[in-house]
């Protein structure tokens, strides 16, 4: 349970789209660059890095299906689709920043979210499952390299819920004795 911290896949999405708004409305590039960032890596299950070059070749193609290289591997790469709620006034409000280290935006998407970039990945991971996509085609689509790393998360978690669930159930078994 330590990977994904609990992130619920619609609350982070509530929360970057809200701060963007505000971004966009008082014309903070900075901050609107980061949240776009976010925004894309929940939405794809990509780690920081990944949203990071994916953000910028966007920015430097105009394309919305954009190939980014698989972090922790030597020569896989994966597909990043850009979401049109990410249009023309962001990019031109971004495009001329000076680069943002990874290091920085992960900081600021810590301390404006409170949320953990990497939990972002597992709050879309998450979603998929509970959306009834298999675990194979989850860790293709997230491309992770070993099927069984995903796969005892998944069981540890759907293990934990099951036993909360079990555990309620008896509880309420015992409170009718």
């Amino acid at each position: 349970m330590s990977w994904d911290k609990g992130v619920d896949f619609e609350e982070a999405l509530r929360k970057i789209l809200r701060l963007r708004a505000y971004a966009k409305e008082f014309t903070k590039p900075r901050l609107l660059r980061v949240m776009n960032v976010a925004l894309v890596q929940l939405l794809n299950g990509l780690r920081v890095s990944e949203a990071v070059e994916c953000y910028y070749k966007f920015l430097a193609t105009g394309e919305r299906e954009v190939t980014v290289k698989v972090r922790k591997s030597k020569d896989r790469y994966r597909l990043c689709i850009i979401p049109e709620i990410i249009d023309r006034t962001d990019i031109t409000l971004t495009k001329n920043l000076r680069p943002a280290s990874v290091s920085s935006i992960k900081s600021v998407i810590y301390k404006r979210l409170n949320i953990n970039t990497h939990s972002l990945r597992y709050a879309f991971i998450n979603k998929l499952l509970e959306s009834g996509v298999d675990v194979a085609t989850v860790s293709r689509i997230v491309a992770h390299r070993r099927l069984d790393t995903l796969l005892t998360y998944v069981q540890e978690k759907r293990a934990r819920e099951t036993l909360l669930k079990t555990i309620k159930a008896l509880e309420r078994e015992v409170r009718k004795l």
